[in-house]
């Protein structure tokens, strides 16, 4: 090979012609060309433009023949001209006695160089501006890594763009980074194949993690919420701080939120949970429930301390950004803060078990919970439960006995509660929250994954509300098929179900007496068939004031007619349903208008977000299709190269903004943006409190002499050392005559 053909220049790593060498179509080395056919010779006489081009050669020639490169000597011409530079393999030179010498703590790294003398040096040629190979050694005196084992070196240990891309988004949707790391080994051909250890992804999320809130963490997240609001206009957040600019509550509730209380927040359940976060603020979830029966959130706060004052702050800012309006009926848990501030206690179901530990009496007391009884009938029962228990004199049981009137069905029939006895259904939402919340994460994080729950939760209800409106239930009873199929018209699927069981159970039903006043007044008294001395139930139904009464109150308290009206429908040749007796809120036409005016379940959405999950249907589509055969998968792998390399030119001069943050759907500003963000003052990270429940610290005591204020190693038990520890309570008298004897008995 003449000279001329060796030293062709070419952006910086030119060897021979490109017919004869691995180089890709502008004459370089590319990633994928073979660095192993290079010879001594060749490589020594390679000619550079930059600095960084030589760096790029040699960390690529040790990556292709297994073992790594660190930069040993860089001489610099007035601090900016590197006049040469040098590397050499990561096992060259010794480590310094000194560190072996040192007097420390802990065992030091295990010992990786061996001396090894392979070296690469460059200087720059005055002349030309180039840099030339002046020194090559390619000898190691250790074992090379072999292709498999390859990617263990640090060269190799590197994130792709495409891998952080899809680390940060299965994160960013509340999945863990372990299941993360397990998924994309893979898709990447198996956990050989690639190139990061898992310790590397964990510091890549956290550094990312970092540089989400280099802010703060609360300031970040408070622009946020002001960042969603260029978004929805009816977005609304509230917050105060102590005289140190913390944190102390925060209160936050969305356009489509606020819709669904001016609809659904008849009923409204407020409900704390704990450790969703690192600061340890209890969560408190406003929600409710929609006309398919399942749950809606209409706010949620972040409270520093349950006291009476932030309850009342809560209540205050929420009723304020729901335009005034007071809901009919507030469920709460038993909490004396909370009660005092709403006015309400409720649910104790849960709390039976943890205060009396009998589950007997935890069952019998559920059952107790979930009949329905007159007033009379429920004391009665109430105290044979506890006569059969012998819980006459628990406290717990005294107590709850006195807030009878807060909790007893018997003492609210009539009431609407929405078919909520209890908090049960925010505890199981609660539930939901405990998947993707992890005392772990700040409060960004928080935000993140608390919106993402909330998103799951809308997706369901818009889901149900289109298979409402485009299908209808099949019916199944042919006697009185006319009230069903009006049923099937006017209620969701759910709702229509619960109706649908209730014309089935009126079979049971048995007329005693009917009676006809005026004919615009009906009397009708209904037995059940199987239970024959049971109470009878009268139905009393007014035509003209358009009242319909029955004894079981459920029309009142559920917005759902009863069997023994449903009795007396079919009595009265109805075919269809009283408008009075349909509630508005269980009906198909009351979802429809909330689906019309926010047809997804956030008001907007990230735009490269969305192109992105195009191109990735279509390009997952491709991969399945072109790794059937070698040939497909070469011919379609050089187009995607190819395609890459040019969408990556014309990206270069559009890079998008840094200053921006991920949220879900939604790519927000950061504090860092002065144009959108409403703080007037930075607002510092809370302090972390103290969970409620959290257990008490054990006292830790002497294992010795039993008594605290030291451990077993100080303890004064002997008399050299009882001076020194006064509290451990050792007889220094009786220890010595102890002694004494025990010295006796030795020497006999």
């Amino acid at each position: 090979m003449d000279e001329d053909k060796r030293k062709g220049q070419c952006n910086g790593n030119s060897v021979d012609d490109k017919s004869d060498r691995n180089l890709d179509a502008k004459g370089r080395f590319s990633l994928e060309s073979n660095f192993l056919q290079l010879n001594p010779e060749e490589i020594g006489e390679l000619v550079f433009n930059s600095q960084d081009e030589a760096d790029w050669f040699y960390w690529n020639y040790g990556r292709q023949n297994g073992f790594d490169v660190r930069r040993c000597h860089k001489k610099t011409v007035n601090g900016s001209l590197v006049k040469n530079i040098e590397w050499v393999c990561s096992r060259a030179g010794f480590r310094q006695p000194l560190k072996y010498e040192a007097r420390r703590k802990r065992r030091p790294r295990e010992e990786t160089r061996c001396g090894c003398k392979a070296r690469f040096r460059v200087a720059h040629d005055q002349h030309d501006g180039l840099y030339k190979v002046t020194e090559f050694v390619p000898f190691h005196n250790h074992a090379l890594e072999t292709p498999e084992t390859a990617h263990h070196l640090r060269c190799n240990r590197h994130l792709k763009p495409s891998q952080k891309n899809l680390l940060s988004g299965m994160t960013n949707d509340g999945i863990s980074p372990s299941k993360a790391i397990d998924y994309l080994k893979h898709i990447e051909g198996g956990a050989e194949k690639v190139a990061f250890r898992r310790k590397d992804v964990y510091n890549y999320l956290n550094k990312q993690r970092m540089l989400m809130t280099r802010d703060g963490d609360v300031n970040t997240t408070l622009s946020l919420l002001d960042g969603m609001k260029l978004h929805d206009k009816d977005m609304v957040f509230e917050y105060t701080v102590d005289e140190e600019y913390a944190l102390t509550r925060l209160f936050w509730t969305d356009g489509l939120s606020r819709a669904e209380f001016d609809l659904f927040g008849d009923v409204v359940v407020f409900d704390s949970t704990y450790k969703t976060n690192k600061y340890c603020f209890p969560l408190v979830i406003i929600s409710g429930v929609d006309n398919h029966y399942s749950t809606c959130v209409f706010g949620a706060a972040l409270l520093y301390n349950e006291t009476i004052e932030s309850y009342q702050w809560l209540l205050q800012k929420f009723r304020e950004a729901m335009g005034g309006k007071m809901p009919i009926s507030v469920l709460t848990d038993q909490d004396a803060t909370m009660h005092a501030a709403i006015e309400i206690d409720w649910h104790l179901e849960r709390n039976a078990m943890q205060n009396t530990h009998i589950p007997e009496f935890a069952r019998d007391f559920a059952q107790l919970l979930k009949k329905r009884y007159s007033i009379e009938e429920f004391e009665s029962s109430w105290l044979t439960l506890i006569e059969r228990h012998g819980m006459a004199d628990h406290p717990w049981i005294i107590d709850i006995f006195k807030k009878k009137e807060l909790w007893g069905e018997a003492y609210f029939r009539g009431h609407f509660f929405g078919m909520m006895r209890t908090t049960q259904r925010s505890e199981s939402m609660n539930y939901l929250m405990k998947q993707c919340l992890k005392q772990r994460m700040n409060l960004t994080e928080f935000l993140k994954q608390y919106h993402l729950c909330i998103q799951k939760m809308r997706a369901t209800f818009f889901r149900n509300q289109e298979d409402s409106e485009r299908s209808t239930p099949s019916l199944l009873i042919d006697a009185l098929n006319s009230l069903e199929k009006h049923a099937a018209s006017v209620y969701t699927k759910k709702l229509f179900e619960m109706v649908s069981k209730e014309i089935r159970k009126e079979q049971d039903l048995v007329v005693e007496e009917a009676s006809n006043h005026d004919g615009n007044k009906f009397t009708f008294q209904f037995s059940s068939y199987a239970k024959a001395h049971g109470k009878p139930v009268i139905v009393q139904i007014d035509w003209v004031a358009q009242k319909f009464q029955c004894d079981c109150e459920k029309l009142e308290s559920t917005g759902l007619p009863c069997r023994h009206l449903i009795s007396a429908f079919k009595l009265l040749r109805l075919q269809e349903f009283p408008q009075k007796c349909i509630k508005e809120r269980w009906t198909v036409k009351l979802g429809k208008e909330l689906r019309v005016n926010f047809p997804t379940p956030f008001p907007f959405e990230d735009e490269q977000r969305r192109r992105f999950a195009i191109l990735n249907r279509e390009c997952a589509s491709l991969c399945l299709q072109a790794s059937q055969s070698e040939q497909a998968t070469f011919k379609s792998l050089m187009r995607i190269q190819d395609l890459v390399q040019q969408v990556e030119d014309e990206n270069t001069t559009n890079s998008p903004s840094k200053d921006s943050v991920q949220l879900g759907k939604v790519k927000l500003p950061t504090a860092r943006d002065p144009k959108r963000t409403r703080l007037s003052h930075d607002v510092h990270n809370p302090k972390k409190i103290r969970c409620r429940g959290a257990p008490k610290a054990k006292q830790q005591n002497c294992r010795k002499c039993g008594q605290p204020g030291h451990k077993a190693n100080t303890c004064g038990r002997s008399p050299r050392k009882f001076t020194d520890h006064p509290n451990c309570g050792a007889n220094v008298e009786a220890f010595e005559k102890a002694s004494k004897i025990n010295d006796d008995n030795c020497s006999i």
